[in-house]
């Protein structure tokens, strides 16, 4: 079976993804950036973005089985990152 998309674009995107969500945590925990701009932005990109981030979990999960769960690939990584990313992200919904 071959590869939906190719794994290292997948991989930057991906990781693009996990570092805004990575920012817009750190931002509202610790560096609280109050610029209208910003939180604009944040807002805008914010329900795109975590519905990216669960499409690049679908393609990277395709990608790693067509691959044959080989860890030397960009895939593994990728689906780690995102794997880890939306549980924080869509579990963030569910506490508190």
């Amino acid at each position: 079976m071959k590869p939906t998309f190719d794994a290292k674009p997948l991989f930057w995107v991906s990781l693009a993804v996990v570092f805004y969500f990575g920012f817009v945590y750190l931002n509202h925990s610790y560096f609280k950036i109050d610029f209208v701009l910003l939180g604009v932005f944040q807002e805008m990109m914010l329900f795109p973005l975590m519905v990216l981030q669960l499409v690049l979990l679908f393609f990277s999960l395709q990608n790693l089985f067509s691959t044959q769960f080989s860890f030397k690939t960009y895939s593994f990584p990728t689906v780690c990152l995102l794997l880890t990313s939306s549980l924080l992200t869509w579990g963030s919904f569910f506490v508190e």
